[in-house]
């Protein structure tokens, strides 16, 4: 099994940057993973930025795991969501 470099999403190649640089450079890195200077770094800056929305992706997902969602199920539950949100006063 092989993985595309091209089918990588910038974080992903953020990860993999961060594995390899104790044996290599990041100058050597970032041609390689065609990826700029500043998109790594705006990546880097992403990732430990806090996830302002934790609290409320924490509670979709006990939502959806109280409800058995499936993937077949997930644009009906949508809705439930949705209403759901409204209930908490989350908008």
């Amino acid at each position: 099994m092989s993985i595309s470099l091209d089918q990588l999403t910038n974080p992903e190649k953020v990860f993999l940057i961060n594995a390899l640089r104790s044996r290599y450079k990041l100058k050597e890195l970032l041609p390689v993973l065609q990826l700029s200077k500043s998109s790594y770094c705006y990546q880097v800056q992403r990732i430990k930025r806090e996830d302002k929305y934790k609290e409320l992706r924490d509670k979709i997902k006990v939502l959806f795991a109280d409800n058995n969602v499936t993937d077949v199920s997930i644009a009906y539950y949508e809705e439930v969501v949705l209403l759901s949100l409204k209930k908490w006063s989350v908008e």
